[in-house]
């Protein structure tokens, strides 16, 4: 027998909101930049079974030129809502939204609207924790796939 997570049967136990920041290293590609190396940023808010994240990325094809120092850089600001599961120790959630993509330079800037999504879990005790997430985003400027490590801060069940 198979046995397939249910996303939609949350935690029903649990109705407290859940608010944390994220940030953490990120590698991927694009069809703008190729490889890249970058950050990733984001604040999160979960509630039952619903996530709501507001995302920022940052990836360059140099380490070196990191940002805007002669190497492609590649940004991305989004609004991502999902599904979320939530234990005592951690949580495993999806997500898809709304976002801008751009050049990430400060010159000659070519931005496009962008559907972001996200795969991510996190490990959390206390006020803070590490996760993992598999990101990207589908644009008409530089679609893009990656996967970023971070730490998380401020897990908080407010009631």
């Amino acid at each position: 027998m198979l046995a397939v997570p249910s996303w939609a049967a949350a935690q029903v136990d649990d109705p407290s909101t859940r608010v944390w920041l994220g940030a953490g290293l990120a590698a991927g590609g694009s069809t703008a930049i190729g490889g890249g190396f970058g950050l990733l940023v984001q604040i999160a808010g979960q509630r039952e079974s619903r996530q709501l994240t507001l995302r920022a990325i940052l990836l360059s094809s140099e380490v070196s030129s990191f940002p805007d120092g002669g190497g492609e850089d590649l940004a991305e600001v989004g609004l991502l809502y999902g599904r979320t599961r939530v234990q005592s120790y951690g949580h495993a959630s999806i997500s898809v939204g709304l976002s801008l993509v751009g050049d990430g330079s400060r010159h000659d800037s070519r931005y496009s609207p962008g559907m972001p999504f996200a795969a991510e879990v996190g490990l959390e005790a206390l006020v803070a924790g590490v996760g993992a997430q598999v990101f990207g985003s589908l644009n008409p400027y530089a679609s893009f796939v990656g996967l970023a490590v971070f730490l998380e801060l401020g897990w908080l069940g407010i009631p």
